[in-house]
């Protein structure tokens, strides 16, 4: 049978029984409510199989690629035993299931498919295409709506994962991007209790974004809160203090002074470009990155882009 072509499942898709893989805020794997509980997955690289799989554009990878990510260290035929035991597990463990069946991660050619001949709903994939229309968009529900598919962090079980940490930080920062997108939107409609929430949100997940602290600070001072602002630039400077070791930039300093001696218009509140603009998708604290990098030869494990929008445009269409 020729490969289906992977049909990736629109946000607005809700047929129940869709196998359904959730990755954001820890790992299940479910047939409508008939799911397979986290103690069965007692082989870790067979879960992990399924997840490196999922995380994929087409849900597929190359063997060698396989062996590479999950076994590093081993050579050629110890890997290459350890792949057929586990696959061996995950197949008999997904296939006594009920709802899932046979089939559920095949070989095509060299390639390991998972879900290759069934659609399948996955987590990453409705949060990566509600974010792109979100951020096109501008809408504020649209943005509601992608904030409300972020389940959380991206498989925190597997914290310590080389194959996760890029695309864990990538998903939080988009996730950010939507938070502070909606308070600028509701900035921009004068809604300004709703803004300051937006920002107070984004700085509980990255409390070092100065751009957010000073968005927040301008916001609490057009709102008559200069204590509230001026307690926000403290606490940004003890969490730069006690993460990266350096004070916040001269740019938010100058806000600050300007919030303290009360020369600061609180209608209008002006700030330097660069503070007022809130971050875009990008990798997560720029600043911290330096601190733990993801070695090189682990990056080249992995295809550089592990989501694409090609091939999307109908499920992007659907959930528009």
């Amino acid at each position: 049978m020729a490969q289906a072509e992977p049909d990736l499942i629109a946000v607005a898709d809700a047929d129940p029984e869709l196998p359904t893989i959730t990755l954001l805020g820890g790992f299940s794997i479910a047939v409508g409510t008939r799911a397979i509980d986290a103690p069965s997955w007692r082989l870790r690289k067979a879960g992990h199989i399924l997840k490196l799989l999922a995380l994929m554009p087409r849900r597929q990878l190359p063997r060698e690629q396989v062996i590479e990510v999950l076994w590093p260290n081993l050579d050629g035929d110890a890997a290459a035993n350890n792949l057929r035991v586990t696959l061996h597990f995950a197949r008999k463990l997904l296939e006594a299931a009920d709802g899932f069946g046979p089939g559920v991660v095949q070989w095509r050619g060299d390639q390991l498919v998972l879900f290759p001949d069934r659609k399948v709903r996955v987590d990453v994939d409705q949060f990566d295409i509600a974010a792109d229309v979100a951020l096109r968009s501008l809408d504020p529900l649209a943005i509601e709506l992608a904030l409300g598919l972020y389940g959380g962090e991206l498989l925190p079980e597997d914290r310590f994962e080389d194959w996760v940490i890029e695309r864990r930080e990538s998903l939080a920062s988009t996730h950010l991007a939507l938070l502070h997108s909606l308070a600028r939107v509701r900035e921009e409609r004068g809604e300004l209790a709703e803004a300051i929430e937006s920002l107070r949100q984004a700085l509980q997940h990255d409390p070092i974004s100065e751009p957010a602290s000073a968005a927040l600070m301008r916001l609490y001072a057009r709102s008559n809160r200069r204590a509230q602002a001026l307690r926000q630039y403290q606490q940004l400077r003890e969490a730069l203090q006690r993460e990266l070791d350096v004070e916040p930039e001269p740019d938010t300093t100058r806000l600050y002074e300007s919030i303290l001696t009360g020369t600061l218009d609180a209608g209008h509140s002006p700030v330097p470009a660069r503070l007022a603009s809130l971050p875009t998708p990008a990798p997560a604290r720029t600043r911290a990155a330096t601190l733990h990098p993801l070695p090189r030869e682990t990056r080249s494990n992995l295809p550089a882009q592990l989501t694409s929008f090609i091939g999307r445009e109908p499920d992007i269409a659907a959930a528009r």
